[in-house]
């Protein structure tokens, strides 16, 4: 799901920053399928989210922005 430019994903961490946690858990997933590497600090921010949602969507989508990389945190 490699689609899109890094303006489109400035919009998407925008809207999932003000988002409901489910809303903002399925943005953070398609952010990491997406593969933009813009949105990796997002991501990491909400490994510490208080939403169990937010946190296992968060963990996948660093999986998938930076591979094993992410196991290194």
């Amino acid at each position: 799901e490699k689609t899109g430019d890094i303006a489109a994903t400035r919009q998407w961490l925008a809207k999932a920053k003000t988002s409901p946690d489910a809303v903002k858990a399925d943005i953070i997933s398609m952010l990491g399928r997406r593969g933009d590497l813009l949105a990796v600090d997002f991501v990491t921010e909400n490994l510490n989210s208080v939403s169990e949602v937010v946190r296992i969507e968060a963990i996948g989508a660093l999986v998938n922005l930076e591979g094993k990389d992410a196991l290194l945190l």
